[in-house]
């Protein structure tokens, strides 16, 4: 879930740019772990204003959680194949 970040500027419109800026940044932050890599959040943090900090932070957490719990079932399921191919392996 994304959420909108937007600062007023001067003329009493709103700017996006924290939240294009958010954008961009989970997008990078998913590439990273489609490459098996496992980013690290601090860094992103660093990368946007204090205003957009809270909102990227749930937003990476939520993408990090997820594919966490991927992880695993994906790692449960291999071992369940191994135990059900191999029972006498293991």
């Amino acid at each position: 879930m994304m959420e909108e970040t937007s600062n007023p500027d001067r003329s009493g419109g709103a700017k996006s740019v924290p939240f294009e800026q958010i954008v961009s940044l989970c997008a990078d932050f998913t590439t990273e772990w489609q490459r098996s890599r496992r980013p690290d959040i601090p860094s992103y943090l660093d990368r946007v204003g204090d205003d957009a900090k809270e909102t990227l932070l749930r937003n990476l957490l939520e993408q990090e959680l997820r594919r966490r719990r991927r992880d695993v079932l994906a790692d449960r399921f291999g071992l369940f194949h191994v135990f059900r191919t191999h029972p006498k392996s293991v």
